[in-house]
């Protein structure tokens, strides 16, 4: 019903501007604008709701595929030459046409999905290149088997061919006993719930800011093993422990590093800047007079013979001090 009463406000503009050659008439907008607020679904519109479906329409149409008109035939006053087959003008290859431009890139996403396919084809491939190692007797693989490995890892792992795995690699991490190649984070089993706790900060408005993310996750680790596993990694590196403290900065950067493809950082602003000057008795008055009554005529809601109180836990309660407020 919205739609269509703008479409005929609209349709009315179109009219009046035609008639007057692109302008209205004085007063033309405000009887227009009257008209449609006298329904209550339109009872806030103004002169940019009609001005804004206009451009809807507009794009509509736009966007709607014309039929094509038959063009007029041109014959053209200038022939081109003709050639002979044996001329070697006419053997000439064209050059292909050069667009300019670069070349399109990797987006970040694509890019760290092929540096994690990658990751996992390595470990992969060298936890089964010492399995097999270990299960000879001359510490030797037959001629070829390390690089069918190889092809069967990239294949499960699904990893780019631009990135091929690189056998002597493979070879190394298997005498060091280090398929991963890496020295893993002791937070890597803690990081999953930290992100999900992004997230759900995020859904209600509410993100981390660094020192908060930091706050939390130093709590998660408190009087844990993981906790210890952090400061022997600390000690090793020769920097600075506190207790309270051990996750630091740092470790902020790299985790925002490691998993950019889920989480992203932008300075804070105040989302709820208005709600002080809109939240006032007149406008709660008018929800609770207007809306509630037009829930009740549409059946969404079902007005009470009398005043009933609830508490926090939903149960009925004979006064309004027992009630939640």
């Amino acid at each position: 019903m919205k739609n269509t009463l703008l479409d005929v406000a609209v349709q009315k503009l179109i009219e009046e501007r035609t008639k007057r050659k692109g302008q209205c008439s004085t007063g033309f907008m405000e009887l227009l604008l009257n008209d449609l607020r006298s329904n209550a679904v339109l009872s806030d519109a103004t002169m940019y709701t009609i001005y804004n479906h206009k451009k809807k329409l507009d794009k509509i149409a736009s966007s709607t595929p014309q039929p094509l008109q038959q063009r007029p035939q041109i014959t053209p006053t200038i022939q081109p030459p003709q050639f002979n087959d044996n001329d070697a003008a006419a053997k000439v290859t064209p050059s292909p046409a050069n667009h300019g431009g670069r070349s399109k890139g990797l987006s970040n996403e694509e890019r760290i999905i092929r540096k994690k396919a990658y990751e996992s084809a390595m470990e992969l491939a060298t936890t089964e290149y010492q399995k097999e190692i270990s299960s000879t007797k001359s510490g030797k693989l037959p001629r070829g088997r390390l690089n069918e490995i190889i092809k069967s890892a990239m294949k499960e792992c699904k990893v780019h061919p631009s990135t091929p795995l690189n056998a002597e690699t493979i070879r190394t991490r298997a005498k060091r006993g280090n398929p991963s190649g890496r020295q893993k984070t002791p937070m890597e089993k803690i990081e999953p719930y930290l992100i999900a706790m992004c997230l759900e900060r995020h859904k209600v408005n509410q993100p981390f800011s660094e020192a908060q993310f930091l706050e939390f996750a130093n709590s998660l680790i408190q009087g844990t093993d993981t906790l210890q596993n952090v400061i022997k990694n600390k000690k090793t590196a020769k920097l600075p422990v506190e207790l309270e403290k051990a996750l630091g900065a740092k470790y902020y950067r790299n985790f925002m590093e490691r998993n950019k493809l889920f989480l992203e950082s932008a300075k804070a602003y105040n989302k709820d800047v208005h709600r002080a000057n809109w939240s006032t008795y007149a406008n709660f008055d008018y929800l609770y007079n207007y809306v509630y009554e037009n829930f009740v005529d549409v059946g969404i809601a079902k007005k009470l013979p009398h005043t009933v109180f609830k508490n926090r836990e939903g149960n009925t309660v004979e006064c309004e001090e027992d009630s939640c407020k």
